[in-house]
């Protein structure tokens, strides 16, 4: 994992656009920037890199404080990256939460229709509500007929 020892839960701010530089030129295959305040900012920023970087498989960004527009700019990269299988935009208990909400889950459907390699999706604690589950639902139902993935899990709560 790119960077999971140095700044995964040091919760110090760190800018998303020095790490989206880092991203593109990296040959890591994870990375986990979990309770860095990444903001709606860093997450448009790693989102640029994201869409670009064929080596990442693995994208752990929990408790960052991620909201709609951040949330809507990762997933929209994510569903064009085929080559990642493992997406965490979780929450941890008594830390900055991501609160994609409600305004994100079309993003969130848009993911699971477009991007057939993905097979573990959290997106647990992001304060979607009845209404933002029942918008993601169709999403996880076409996933589950049409993805290939026998094993795929998705996480969600309202």
């Amino acid at each position: 994992m790119l960077f999971n020892s140095n700044y995964a839960g040091n919760n110090k701010n760190l800018p998303g656009v020095e790490v989206a530089r880092c991203l593109l030129r990296s040959s890591h295959t994870g990375l986990d920037l979990s309770a860095n305040c990444i903001r709606d900012a860093g997450a448009e920023a790693l989102a640029a890199a994201v869409r670009c970087n064929k080596n990442l498989t693995a994208l752990v960004l929990r408790s960052n404080d991620i909201g709609p527009h951040g949330g809507a700019a990762l997933l929209n990269a994510i569903a064009r990256n085929h080559c990642i299988t493992m997406v965490d935009l979780s929450g941890i208990s008594g830390v900055n939460r991501n609160h994609i909400g409600t305004k994100g889950c079309r993003a969130l459907c848009e993911v699971l229709h477009s991007n057939p390699c993905l097979v573990s999706l959290n997106v647990d604690e992001n304060g979607f509500g009845p209404i933002g589950v029942e918008q993601f639902a169709p999403g996880v139902l076409c996933a589950a007929c049409c993805c290939d993935c026998v094993n795929a899990h998705v996480w969600i709560s309202h």
